[in-house]
């Protein structure tokens, strides 16, 4: 999952959208904070993992508008590697969460 985050920042930076791309790079950092590291395939990321990571995230004191942009960021990639054909979109598990 780091792979295509750093893919996609890289495309905003090169879109000069680099406030954007800042804020990418938070949600990157806030995951790996989470999760310890992002070596993991998107198919793992399912509703009890981001259960898991929206307590963690409120365990940290952020305002509710920062967990949802942690989430529409990390949709936004998850988006972003369906297109890529790095995951089959049945995997998406932002329908049901």
């Amino acid at each position: 999952m780091q792979e295509v985050f750093n893919q996609y920042i890289q495309k905003l930076e090169s879109a000069n959208r680099l406030h954007y791309a800042d804020m990418y790079k938070c949600t990157m950092h806030s995951l790996i904070k989470f999760n310890k590291h992002l070596d993991i395939p998107f198919s793992d990321i399912d509703t009890i993992w981001l259960k898991h990571y929206e307590v963690w995230l409120q365990s940290q004191g952020l305002a509710i508008n920062t967990l949802g942009t942690r989430f529409r960021h990390l949709r936004v990639i998850y988006n972003f590697a369906i297109e890529e054909k790095i995951v089959k979109s049945e995997y998406y598990p932002f329908n049901s969460y």
